[in-house]
């Protein structure tokens, strides 16, 4: 029940950050802030209120382990990576665990390369080599995808 709860907030939190991503090619800082609050209230209580709090404890950590160089690089070079961007993998790599984080990260960029090349080959590369593409979105997708899988 607890599970179904987590995957609902993420699912949530992300849709939202991605129709903003969409809409202003950015994030407020305050969205990336109240997620991070969240991911840790949940995590806390994922770990308070299960049955194996060192299994609930290794499975945020292995997932946290996965996300660490997305956000490594969204830390140190936000123009490829955004804040945002890095910021979500961490949440989905605290709550859901290696797996899921590897699905998600997996179908995202799938789906986000098939996206640049459309925008490529749309465009005939021209101006497009030059701006960003909102990830966001596609790792909104890719966590649907990967929960189907």
């Amino acid at each position: 029940m607890f599970k179904m709860f987590k995957l609902m907030i993420i699912a949530a939190y992300l849709i939202s950050g991605a129709v903003s991503d969409i809409r202003n090619k950015s994030v407020p800082v305050i969205w990336i802030l109240c997620g991070g609050i969240v991911t840790l209230l949940l995590v806390v209580f994922s770990v308070m209120s299960g049955r194996d709090p060192g299994g609930a404890m290794c499975t945020s950590l292995f997932g946290a382990a996965v996300a660490m160089p997305f956000f490594a690089v969204s830390v140190v070079r936000p123009r490829h990576l955004g804040r945002a961007d890095g910021a979500v993998i961490m949440m989905i790599g605290l709550l859901t665990g290696a797996k899921i984080t590897a699905l998600t990260l997996f179908v995202a960029l799938i789906i986000s390369s098939a996206c640049g090349c459309v925008l490529l080959i749309r465009n005939r590369g021209k101006a497009w080599r030059q701006q960003g593409m909102a990830f966001l979105p596609c790792l909104a997708a890719g966590f649907i995808g990967a929960q189907l899988l």
